[in-house]
């Protein structure tokens, strides 16, 4: 039962920090006009999410799950729309969070950098 419960937590817990929450970081460039008037940014990324097959166990019966490969989880292509504020500045962070259906909370740190 151990490797199981062993697989289970690797599964959960690796790809978020351990925290259950997983952390994705991205640059934005912005020209100075982008910068000073605000812009509405898309943003492609990966969140992880929990083998739809599986429901995370890794496993179907006694064989190891052959759409996660037995992890359990796997990535999920998402794209967010996020509005940057008037008069940022270079190296300016922002945060933000979301959850996509069938994923983990993400959070999202994205550095704009002004040209």
């Amino acid at each position: 039962m151990a490797p199981i419960v062993d697989r289970m937590r690797e599964a959960f817990f690796a790809q978020t920090g351990g925290a259950g929450v997983a952390t994705r970081r991205a640059e934005v460039e912005l020209t100075a006009r982008q910068a000073d008037q605000g812009v509405r940014v898309p943003l492609d990324l990966t969140v992880p999410h929990t083998c739809p097959a599986c429901g995370g166990r890794g496993e179907l019966w006694t064989d190891p799950c052959g759409l996660c490969g037995g992890s359990g989880a796997g990535l999920l292509p998402h794209r967010l729309h996020f509005r940057v504020p008037p008069g940022v500045r270079n190296g300016t962070r922002l945060r933000y969070s979301v959850t996509p259906p069938h994923a983990f909370e993400t959070h999202i740190e994205v550095r704009i950098a002004v040209q």
